[in-house]
């Protein structure tokens, strides 16, 4: 019985080389790692792979995390939970193409030529601030929102079904950002059967491409290649807390 070794990294894990193209693991060698014992016993799901130097970089999931990097020796003998840097001090991660969501925003503001994507809950007091200070990032920036409603912000599926309720982009802009500022208004709106059936639905695939993603908390910031964004670096102003 192979013996695993797993080592929680509270610190970086430095690893010494990376200069050879990315190798994407097939199939049969997924399955293999999938089949280690201690993954399967804690819940992990193997989701892709690729080699990096002489370990396996692994993305993975498990019941307390929807994006974990995983580090697995290729004799499969020892696994390290952490992350991982190259010799140049490049993070190893798994990116993800953000222009493929485009199209599933649920409203876009700013005209500039970046693009950023913003996962959202109305109630969130620090996406509040984002959004009172927007004004200054609309000129350089086109900014691609989805909603993540917290389960422990009591009105924040009510504030979400009120903002994607309206007819277009400006109009869901104008109510993310009144709602940041204190407006109520998303307490009296009233909704159809089927209109609310269609919201609801709206904000489970926005939750679910959330959790796909790996976002945990609000607000999140991607840019186009999948990287997380400091959001607090986009202002050109300091934010501000009113």
């Amino acid at each position: 019985m192979k013996k695993i070794i797993i080592s929680i990294m509270l610190a970086s894990l430095m690893i010494a080389s990376l200069n050879a193209k990315e190798v994407f693991l097939k199939q049969d060698v997924l399955n293999k790692i999938q089949n280690i014992n201690i993954l399967k016993r804690g819940g992990f799901k193997v989701i892709k792979g690729k080699a990096v130097g002489s370990l396996y970089a692994i993305k993975a999931t498990n019941p307390r995390s929807p994006d974990l990097t995983l580090f697995v020796t290729k004799d499969l003998k020892t696994i390290i939970i952490g992350v991982g840097f190259d010799e140049k001090g490049q993070k190893i991660e798994f990116l993800t193409n953000m222009k493929q969501y485009k199209s599933k925003a649920m409203w876009t503001v700013g005209n500039g030529s970046k693009n950023y994507y913003v996962f959202t809950d109305p109630e969130c007091p620090y996406c509040q601030t984002f959004e009172k200070n927007l004004i200054n990032l609309k000129s350089d920036a086109k900014l691609h929102f989805f909603l993540f409603p917290l389960s422990f912000h009591k009105d924040a599926k009510s504030m979400s079904k009120y903002i994607i309720s309206q007819k277009d982009s400006v109009a869901k802009a104008k109510a993310m950002e009144e709602i940041a500022k204190g407006s109520k208004a998303f307490k009296d709106a009233k909704y159809s059967d089927v209109e609310n059936a269609k919201l609801e639905k709206l904000i489970k695939d926005s939750m679910d491409l959330s959790r796909k993603l790996g976002v945990n908390g609000t607000p999140t910031v991607f840019d186009e290649d999948g990287r997380k964004v400091n959001w607090p670096t986009l202002l050109t102003k300091p934010p501000t807390r009113q």
